[in-house]
């Protein structure tokens, strides 16, 4: 892994390092919602970050706008997927954080890998290896041990029987 590119200009090492800084973010903000939002319904809480977001992303899409015009059904588009998407989403997702916790409510994050592989071998035709498989088990295993809807006393307990 290296963070000078290579012939096709990417470099794996600046991936990895962004889906850190994303994990490190989700983390922060699921504990900073629990802490500072408590109390605020949900759905105050996902219009306030779906336009904290869209703010941000407004130089970004000012500078990058696209130089021909774009087609109505393509706002369309992007209006449904941020709406029906992102938006309820983040209203389901607030609403977990304030009745279960942020580390519940970022349970649903871990099982993200599990369905790229399910994706990629159902509807890409990838080839599932079982190097793939154990991880998914460890990662399905865990998020279970983790959210306690594994319990690990009474594996336990159950494994000496």
């Amino acid at each position: 892994m290296s963070f000078q590119p290579n012939a096709s200009g990417h470099s794996s090492a600046l991936a990895v390092l962004a889906c850190l800084v994303a994990c490190i973010c989700y983390g922060l903000a699921a504990s900073a919602s629990k802490v500072y939002l408590n109390g605020v319904p949900s759905l105050v809480s996902a219009t306030g970050s779906q336009f904290g977001a869209a703010l941000l992303l407004l130089p970004i899409s000012i500078y990058l706008w696209p130089e021909q015009a774009v087609s109505a059904r393509a706002w369309l588009a992007a209006v449904a997927l941020g709406v029906l998407c992102s938006g309820l989403a983040y209203m389901l997702y607030f609403r977990i954080i304030e009745r279960a916790g942020p580390a519940r409510a970022l349970s649903v994050t871990f099982a993200i890998p599990v369905f790229a592989i399910l994706y990629g071998v159902t509807l890409l035709g990838e080839t599932l290896t079982s190097q793939m498989a154990l991880s998914g088990i460890v990662i399905v295993v865990g998020t279970a041990l983790s959210t306690g809807l594994l319990n690990r006393q009474t594996s336990t307990a159950q494994a000496k029987d």
